[in-house]
């Protein structure tokens, strides 16, 4: 049995994403006492999210990803592609998750299967 690039991408990542478009606001400073800047969520999950932005964050960054004003996470930008960047959550999956829990669909709030079938020679 082969693994479609899907699974693939979500036994990597730990927890599926969910595709969407969520505005937010993404701020360099802890405190946010410099203000943010907004930033398109592309897809989330409970390890992290991919933005649309208008300028790179910078590869290793800490960031504060804030949702609807009222919802913040601390993460770390793990890629940079043109106005795309990947963003890893700092807190633990579980915990994010929980917090996801009225957004994302039920399968993305759980880990992704690790295991496969073992594929056998016909």
């Amino acid at each position: 049995m082969k693994m479609t690039e899907d699974e693939n991408q979500a036994d990597r990542r730990g927890f599926k994403r969910a595709s969407l478009l969520l505005t937010a606001d993404v701020s360099q400073d802890p405190c946010q006492s410099t203000g943010s800047e907004p930033a398109i969520v592309m897809d989330l999950s409970a390890t992290g999210a991919k933005l649309r932005r208008g300028d790179a964050l910078g590869t290793g960054a800490t960031v504060t990803l804030s949702l609807a004003g009222r919802i913040f996470f601390e993460a770390m930008v793990i890629w940079e592609k043109g106005p795309f960047s990947g963003l890893k959550f700092m807190h633990g999956a579980d915990e994010i998750a929980h917090v996801l829990a009225g957004l994302l669909p039920n399968d993305c709030l759980t880990p992704a299967k690790t295991q496969h079938p073992i594929e056998t020679p016909s």
